[in-house]
């Protein structure tokens, strides 16, 4: 439950953005943002991923920002605050009809190009690390020293972000009657999907080729939730959001956002 203290603090950080709570008329969110000539702010650039609030003021001006994954409990405390001041949630639609029909357990599981590639590299920061340090016994030169042992730790730290994000942030989906199951390589959060509100799919902005992948959703308790998932296959979303849809919950994939 989010305290009034804790509201305030997120009415304060909206007016830091331009946006007061009280001119805000309506607003989007899990939805990329495209602008919309010289009535939009950021003006400058489209918005594409995870975390996106589009706010649409009393006076048609349109404010829009994004947020980091891990400000997901600040994405939570805007929806909370919004959801007290009762401004409407223009793409959010609740679905009517929900299927009864029991769904045979599927999962959704692929290794991403992307792995490969970051076991190559991983393997051969592996091989620099152990060459290092079994130099560093014969070096001399106290500079040469510590920028050896400098190397050393950037080394170590980089290998252990390329681990961090290719296996131990990465999950893949499970849909089965009853609940949708996220699996990552240690851990799993399962979903009911009565507790499921809205629930969006998008890439994050990347050069990459096959930029990684990325699920979004808000619960019954308007609590924002967002998982990495390159562990996916792209060509199954629109088979996922069919299941999903059917099961009551209003799904969309962003990956085909008309840009």
């Amino acid at each position: 439950m989010y305290t009034d203290i804790s509201l305030h603090k997120t009415e304060l950080y909206l007016l830091k953005k331009g946006i007061k709570i009280e001119d805000i008329a309506s607003f989007t969110f899990m939805q990329p943002y495209k602008i919309r000539a010289r009535r939009c702010k950021p003006y400058w650039h489209n918005l594409g991923g995870t975390g996106i609030f589009i706010f649409t003021l009393q006076s048609g001006f349109v404010r829009a920002i994004q947020l980091a994954p891990f400000q997901a409990h600040k994405a939570t405390a805007i929806l909370q605050l919004l959801k007290q001041h009762a401004i409407p949630f223009t793409n959010y639609q609740p679905l009517q009809t929900v299927s009864d029909v029991p769904v045979s357990s599927r999962t959704y599981h692929r290794y991403s190009k992307y792995m490969s590639f970051s076991v190559q590299g991983m393997v051969w920061i592996l091989i620099l690390l152990l060459s290092m340090i079994y130099a560093l016994p014969n070096i001399h030169t106290l500079v040469t020293y510590y920028i050896t042992i400098f190397t050393i730790g950037f080394t170590v730290l980089s290998l252990f972000f390329m681990i961090y994000m290719t296996f131990l942030v990465q999950h893949y989906l499970i849909l089965d009657s009853h609940h949708m199951i996220l699996k990552g390589l240690f851990h799993s959060h399962v979903f009911a999907y009565d507790d499921i509100r809205k629930l969006n799919f998008d890439i994050r902005a990347t050069a990459r080729r096959d930029p990684p992948l990325d699920i979004e959703f808000i619960d019954k308790d308007f609590t924002y939730h967002v998982f990495a998932t390159d562990w996916i296959e792209k060509c199954c979303i629109d088979e996922i959001v069919e299941i999903l849809k059917s099961k009551g919950i209003d799904t969309t994939n962003s990956i085909k956002f008309p840009w």
